[in-house]
Formats: C-alpha cells, sequence, structure tokens
C-alpha cells in the first residue's frame, strides 16, 4: 500500500486527486495519526464530480483530528467519492440484507465489491460547513462506496441541504459499523439532516440497481434543521 504518515502525505493524496488522477485498484494506509488544526480550510479529497476519489483508503484505526472545512457543495475530508460499476461487480443487493421477511444481522455485502472503500477511521473535533449541499465528517457525498468502522467525536456538519455525521449523501453506497458520538451535532439551513447520513438513495446504473445499505450504526448526534429527517428514495419514489 501507500503510506500516508504524515499531513504532507495527505496533502500530496489530497492534491493528485483533485489535479484529476485516479487511484482505482491501489490502497492508501494511514500510519498516525495527522491534526488538521494549522489548516485554515480544508480542500476535500475529491473536490467534485469531475475529481472524485477512488480507491481504498485504510485509516488503520487512526484519528484525523480537527479538520475545518467550509465552502461550496461537497465538503468533509473527502468530498465526492465516486467509483463507476462493473458488469462482474456484485454490488449491495436488496437480498442482501433482507430474507424470509426479515432482517439479515450480518448482511452479505463485501467491501472487495467496491473501487471506493474507507474503513477504520476516526475523526474528531471536525467543523465542517457547505454553503450548498453534501456535507458530512467524513465525506460530502458517497456513490458506489463502501464505508465502514467509522467513529465521529466531538463534531459539527452544517449545510444548506444534506448534511449527516459521517456523510452528507449516499447512492448505491454502504455504510456500516459507524458511530457518531453525543458531543457532535448536526444540522441544515432547509432540509435533510441526519445523525449517521443525511440522504439515502439507490442507482439504476447501467450494470443494474446499485442499492444502499446502513448497517449496524449508532448515532447519539444532536440533528438540526427546519426539516431535520434524513431523506430517501425508495423505489422512484422520495419518502
Amino acid at each position: 500500500p501507500f503510506l500516508i504518515a504524515d499531513i504532507k502525505d495527505l496533502m500530496t493524496l489530497r492534491n493528485l486527486v483533485n489535479a484529476g488522477q485516479s487511484f482505482y485498484k491501489k490502497y492508501f494506509k494511514l500510519m498516525s495519526d495527522i491534526d488538521l488544526s494549522d489548516v485554515a480550510n480544508w480542500d476535500p479529497i475529491g473536490r467534485n464530480s469531475r475529481t472524485p476519489f477512488v480507491g481504498v483508503f485504510d485509516g488503520n484505526n487512526k484519528t484525523i483530528s480537527n479538520l475545518k472545512a467550509n465552502g461550496g457543495k461537497w465538503q468533509g475530508l473527502f468530498g465526492f467519492v465516486y467509483a463507476a460499476g462493473h458488469p462482474n461487480v456484485d454490488f449491495a443487493k436488496y437480498s442482501d440484507v433482507y430474507a424470509e421477511g426479515k432482517f439479515i444481522p450480518s448482511a452479505n455485502i463485501k467491501a472487495h465489491d467496491y473501487f471506493a472503500v474507507i474503513k477504520n477511521l476516526t475523526i474528531s473535533g471536525a467543523e465542517v460547513k457547505s454553503s450548498g449541499e453534501f456535507a458530512g465528517a467524513l465525506a460530502g457525498q458517497l456513490v458506489y462506496a463502501h464505508v465502514s468502522n467509522i467513529t465521529v467525536r466531538a463534531s459539527s456538519v452544517v449545510a444548506d441541504t444534506f448534511a449527516g455525521g459521517v456523510a452528507g449523501d449516499l447512492e448505491g453506497s454502504v455504510v456500516r459499523e459507524a458511530t457518531v458520538d453525543a458531543e457532535s451535532s448536526v444540522g441544515c439551513a432547509t432540509y435533510n439532516a441526519g445523525g449517521i447520513v443525511g440522504g439515502i438513495g439507490y442507482e439504476q446504473a447501467t450494470y443494474g440497481t446499485r442499492y444502499t445499505a446502513v448497517i449496524n450504526v449508532r448515532n447519539e448526534a444532536t440533528v438540526g434543521g427546519a426539516k431535520s429527517v434524513a431523506w430517501f428514495h425508495v423505489n422512484g419514489r422520495h419518502v
């Protein structure tokens, strides 16, 4: 794997991604805790839909602290995380999480089926603000991504719409084993705020439907906003 030892390495990854470099099937591993206190305004890894993050980022059970990100669309440690599908890749399906009239506790969804993976990371003391949509302590928006073992502590996330403690919005993605603590808060100026995620939907893609799943998560954060309820897209309808 590519080893990230300090803030300089993290910034190098960010700069390469935002310059348009793809890390498809590449693996990054965080080797130490990183304090972003000296960064006045973090430019997210994967600034927009033209330069998304794709690859595997293993936080290695380390902590990134004192993130401050304030801007427009897609704010967080990561901004836009996206990995296009492949005809031979088996993404999450309805039958993976629900069968015979009940939910499957373990859920048959595997991270190696995804090309955008973020795992094993704690984010502490983050302040994330978006003047538009999609803000999260971890990521603004996740599309065709798998995220697991994420903890958010003492963090604040605010957006005009789509704000979540972990991610602002999920499309065809999975978030599992995630916790947002009671010292954290999430809010929206208009609507779509959620302790873990602000919005959930599925993608009808070229290779079939990419379902979204949120599994084994715990939210203790304060959630507020004009309409502080997550947005869900089910069978083509908003509920």
